[in-house]
């Protein structure tokens, strides 16, 4: 049995938790607090979840479906608990996606020390994950941003903000051979009163993921939204499931 314990100072409705896991499919530990959420049950049976990439990033369908999987998994596990994988920082959301590549058959190397180009000179910095996905090797800069869902606002705008942050950071990475992506984890929440228009609630993210991805210009767009008995809800809020957008920078 381990015991997992993930950084949660992103989302400000969101308290801390410590869980305990019988398998280390996440690869890192984190650091949190003990306050507990609150549950709350509603939907179906159903998952909702989906995967879209240009052709030059098919390569990141099997990473992908393995990421969707997993974060089905670990709601059907986490979620009597009163707890989601995917409400934790961007750090923790790293994790997930690197047991992903892990599962896929890649390996996965997060948070490490790397020169970087400065103005004028290679600079200290870090990055973010170096992971390949069958013969292609990449670098990874990421961004976590929520995402509101309780009115119906297009949210482009929002995500390409964190978008053009995370393209930035990885343009500074030196590409020595291998590819660059910046990856953006949206994660929605709505307000718990909402919860009898959940399935309608989710039915628009599913769209705007697709026209996000569609005006930013991402390679890659894969969602899911779990559908778990019970949900963790946190002074009126759920955060039902996660989105990410992934783009391809060249130069």
């Amino acid at each position: 049995m381990y015991v997992v314990r993930m950084a949660c100072n992103s989302l400000p409705m969101w308290p801390n938790q410590a869980l305990k896991w019988d398998a280390p499919t996440v690869s890192a530990l984190f650091w949190l607090g003990h306050a507990r959420p609150l549950s709350l049950s509603f939907g179906g049976s159903d998952m909702k979840a989906g995967i879209k990439t240009t052709a030059r990033l098919r390569c990141l369908r099997p990473v992908l479906r393995k990421w969707i999987a997993l974060n089905r998994q670990l709601g059907a596990r986490w979620s009597s608990g009163g707890d989601v994988a995917w409400w934790y920082n961007e750090r923790a959301l790293i994790s997930v996606f690197a047991g992903a590549v892990w599962q896929s058959g890649g390996y996965a190397f997060e948070e490490f020390s790397e020169r970087k180009r400065g103005k004028k000179r290679l600079l200290s910095g870090r990055i973010d994950l170096e992971f390949t996905a069958g013969q292609h090797e990449f670098l990874a800069e990421v961004k976590q941003c929520e995402l509101a869902a309780t009115a119906r606002r297009d949210r482009t705008d929002h995500v390409r903000g964190f978008m053009d942050k995370a393209k930035a950071d990885v343009r500074r990475c030196r590409p020595d051979g291998r590819r660059r992506i910046a990856i953006v984890f949206g994660a929605p929440y709505v307000a718990k009163h909402r919860r009898a228009e959940m399935d309608d609630r989710i039915e628009w993210l599913v769209d705007q993921a697709g026209e996000i991805h569609d005006n930013i210009e991402a390679d890659a767009v894969a969602w899911t939204f779990p559908s778990p008995r019970r949900l963790p809800t946190y002074q009126g809020w759920v955060c039902p499931g996660i989105i990410a957008w992934i783009r391809e920078v060249r130069r």
